[in-house]
């Protein structure tokens, strides 16, 4: 298991993990999932990799990030994902915090979530 970034190797394996994510979201009143892996579409996925971080300089008064997919290589799927905020604003200070993470629905319940944010903290 391993935290890598966004990259077109990696398209299958991240659009899989979206679209299982999707479907629970709606099918269930809880969202679990990352918001930043989920602020665009990713039918362009180009365009979806080159968007998924905040950037320093950004005109929505969002904080910069780094998003790592948490990558099981033994299965070849992703487990889930994780967005480290570099700095927080008010609210994140108040209810987000420095990191938002998220397993993927069917990997839920066998501990990868602590793994990853381990993971994480090292980054």
């Amino acid at each position: 298991m391993k935290l890598v970034k966004g990259n077109i190797k990696y398209q299958k394996q991240i659009i899989e993990m979206i679209d299982d994510w999707k479907l629970f979201n709606d099918t269930h009143e809880t969202n679990t999932s990352p918001g930043a892996i989920f602020k665009n579409p990713c039918d362009d996925f180009d365009y979806y990799l080159k968007n998924l971080e905040v950037q320093e300089n950004n005109d929505q008064g969002l904080v910069p990030s780094s998003v790592f997919f948490c990558l099981d290589e033994e299965k070849n799927i992703m487990l889930g994902a994780i967005d480290i905020r570099h700095y927080l604003n008010d609210y994140l200070l108040n209810y987000g915090g420095h990191i938002g993470d998220g397993i993927r629905p069917s990997e839920r319940r066998k501990g990868y979530a602590t793994k990853m944010i381990a993971l994480a903290l090292k980054e």
